[in-house]
């Protein structure tokens, strides 16, 4: 038997001064990729809402980060300044700085790791870093790429709204899941050994 899952997974906004009211669903797409990779650097600041299974309650986080990016960085590829503020719980903000030589956490133990030393670690710890992807990697993850735009289990709306009082695309991004829970359970374990 299966089973589908239909996961909701990104949403893609690009300002409507910046296409024409007829665009395609696969337009807007490459030009939302174009744009993001054309961004070397800057700030935002992002709020998460995370529902754990093994909470009852809704968890919030806040990032504020600075970042540029590094093409020749083989560890993170960005340099960054990140603050995270998880509400309700001050006493587990952190700060954490990335300069292309070293990562270096500004809390309590000040922990300086050097790239020369520890690049594997600091590529490893790096996995935990809520960085808006779209902006800071190549990939430019979730904006789907061609190759998933042509895969049938991907399906795209296209629709206008309005973000601080500006016109934009927002694009809806259904991916189906057609596996057993089970072998969700598997991939997983198989991709951390």
């Amino acid at each position: 038997m299966k089973r589908h899952i239909i996961f909701a997974f990104a949403l893609i906004v690009l300002p409507l001064t910046m296409c024409n009211a007829q665009e395609s669903v696969e337009t807007v797409i490459r030009r939302s990729r174009e744009k993001c990779q054309s961004i070397q650097g800057g700030h935002y600041v992002m709020e998460r809402k995370m529902k754990f299974m093994s909470d009852k309650d809704t968890s919030y986080y806040r990032n504020t980060c600075d970042f540029k990016k590094l093409p020749n960085d083989t560890i993170i590829g960005k340099a960054f300044s990140m603050v995270n503020e998880p509400q309700g719980h001050p006493e587990w903000n952190s700060h954490i700085l990335y300069t292309g030589n070293e990562l270096v956490y500004i809390d309590d133990t000040a922990t300086i790791l050097s790239c020369a030393q520890w690049a594997d670690e600091i590529k490893t710890r790096s996995r935990n870093f809520k960085l808006y992807s779209p902006l800071t990697t190549q990939s430019c993850y979730p904006v789907p790429t061609e190759k998933q735009q042509a895969d049938s289990d991907y399906t795209f709306s296209l629709s206008e709204t309005l973000l601080d009082d500006k016109s934009c695309y927002l694009l809806d991004i259904l991916v189906k899941w057609t596996r057993h829970p089970t072998q969700i359970l598997e991939l997983s374990a198989s991709a951390t050994r």
